[in-house]
């Protein structure tokens, strides 16, 4: 996947700048993330459904992920990701 912003720096910019954080993260990982998508269903349109639904899942999640947590964002929309491509079928 692309750079991976700091983690602590990247929930702190959630925390005060929701929008600009989501903004960044998509720049960051939409296509690696659209990438696993369509290799998990081989269905473009079904791959950007998915990416778009995890995207709206870290905006809903935001205010509980601003918080401290070890694990990146990277990879909690990763598992997101891999978890709506199984349900897709």
């Amino acid at each position: 996947m692309g750079i991976v912003t700091d983690n602590e720096r990247f929930r702190i910019l959630l925390r005060n700048y929701p929008v600009q954080a989501l903004e960044l993260v998509y720049k960051l990982y939409y296509k690696s993330l659209l990438q696993i998508a369509w290799n998990l269903t081989r269905d473009s349109d079904a791959a950007k459904d998915i990416v778009q639904d995890a995207f709206m899942v870290l905006w809903a999640d935001r205010k509980k992920l601003s918080k401290f947590n070890e694990k990146s964002i990277e990879n909690y929309l990763v598992r997101i990701v891999r978890n709506k491509a199984v349900t897709f079928f």
